[in-house]
């Protein structure tokens, strides 16, 4: 593990910490809110259309963690 790895504040945008992880070459980048790790993004969270939407937008990393958490937790009740 990465000892002090660089971090995205959670303001960001989702194509910023792809940049970031093209730039660094990382595969994930944590995310911080106020000094506190809130997540981690991996480019894999950006894959498909998602990145293509990304590519056109401005959607914040903190936006994109929050939607795939939504995702996974409608995905846990249907697993039930």
């Amino acid at each position: 593990m990465t000892p002090e790895p660089d971090t995205m504040p959670a303001g960001k945008t989702a194509i910023e910490a792809l940049r970031l992880m093209e730039h660094g070459r990382y595969r994930h980048v944590p995310v911080v809110d106020g000094g506190r790790v809130v997540g981690i993004v991996s480019r894999f969270d950006f894959s498909g259309i998602e990145l293509d939407r990304l590519r056109r937008g401005n959607r914040s990393v903190g936006e994109t963690l929050m939607a795939e958490n939504k995702a996974l937790r409608q995905w846990i009740r249907k697993r039930g």
